[in-house]
């Protein structure tokens, strides 16, 4: 937090494009210490029973961020400048968030046993996967390539939405006000699909997010039909806000609570090669050709097969315990 608010004053005094570069490294690097894996981690260690509830309330907070400081950013600027806007931006990090997290928080003693939805998956209640086990799973890496679809699709409508629309004939005003809707529509799914994610099995919680994910991408191609503008703007809200909670709980079923924040860490490295689908092939792609409609429809693509994909997922320590009781068999009949 301290960096992200230092990073944000100085986003307001930079006077080269050299320097915003090297303020952008910083500030990634600073948002990556109180994104998914750091809140994903500390909740999955405190809270056994409703974990999904619990990761829904917490995750709701960058939902709600962005439904109410747009507006206050874009009021400041107008009112004085977008200089003034990034420092009270800083502000509100070091002066409100810094000291919650300071006092507020702390790390659990030790990870703690699964218990309620979680231990029906799990052959022995504490059993976990190390990093270096699961990287060797054909789960991590199902888990990985749906991170890198998600990120591309949803990165690319956080970059190019409003660009689409406007180039398809919708107001300006309009577009934004799509964009804005899709985050209200996510702070409150949030908090929801929490609740309900505890109620029913992961891998199904899972599986009706990513299909909903490829539905509102294929509707995309379609806009902006007045039919499909709205559908379109609560799958994508939905979706994509129900993805933070799910998804930590799926790593969690496949792998185990204990060692969440080093696997998930290693798999939002997805992050980056999303980022530059989604961000920078996008943009490129629309300087040359003049039109985003080729390599949308090749993100819906991405999107049906990473969903397609999901129903190959496991609870990997499951299937090591059957490896195990499996070999131990063989073992003692070659020993006979």
């Amino acid at each position: 937090m301290l960096l992200i608010g230092l990073c944000f004053a100085a986003y307001s005094r930079m006077q080269a494009p050299l320097v915003y570069y090297v303020i952008a490294v910083v500030m990634g690097l600073a948002l990556a210490g109180v994104g998914d894996v750091t809140a994903g981690h500390m909740v999955s260690q405190w809270v056994q029973q409703r974990r999904g509830a619990a990761l829904g309330l917490v995750y709701a907070g960058s939902n709600a961020a962005g439904y109410l400081f747009i507006p206050f950013a874009i009021a400041v600027a107008q009112e004085t400048s977008w200089r003034d806007s990034l420092l009270a931006m800083g502000g509100v990090a070091l002066f409100a968030m810094l000291p919650v997290a300071w006092l507020g928080l702390r790390d659990h003693a030790s990870a703690l046993p699964e218990r309620g939805a979680y231990a029906e998956a799990a052959v022995v209640p504490e059993e976990v996967l190390s990093l270096r086990e699961a990287a060797g799973t054909r789960s991590f890496w199902i888990l990985a390539f749906s991170l890198f679809a998600f990120f591309a699709y949803f990165l690319g409508m956080l970059e190019h939405l409003v660009l689409f629309l406007t180039d398809r004939g919708m107001p300006l005003g309009e577009a934004s006000a799509q964009l804005r809707n899709a985050l209200g529509y996510g702070l409150a799914t949030k908090l929801v699909v929490g609740v309900v994610a505890d109620r029913i099995p992961n891998p199904l919680a899972l599986l009706l997010d990513y299909g909903l994910l490829a539905a509102s991408s294929l509707l995309l191609l379609w806009l902006p039909d007045p039919a499909l503008t709205l559908p379109f703007v609560i799958g994508f809200g939905v979706a994509t806000a129900a993805r933070d909670v799910v998804y930590p709980m799926a790593v969690v079923r496949c792998f185990g609570a204990a060692t969440l924040a080093p696997i998930y860490g290693m798999l939002m490295l997805a992050l980056l090669p999303g980022a530059v689908v989604g961000n920078w092939l996008a943009a490129l792609f629309h300087d040359a050709v003049g039109s985003y409609d080729r390599l949308f429809a090749g993100l819906a693509l991405l999107n049906v097969v990473s969903f397609a994909s999901l129903f190959l997922l496991r609870d990997e320590r499951r299937e090591r315990a059957r490896r195990l009781a499996e070999n131990a068999r063989t073992g003692m009949g070659s020993h006979a």
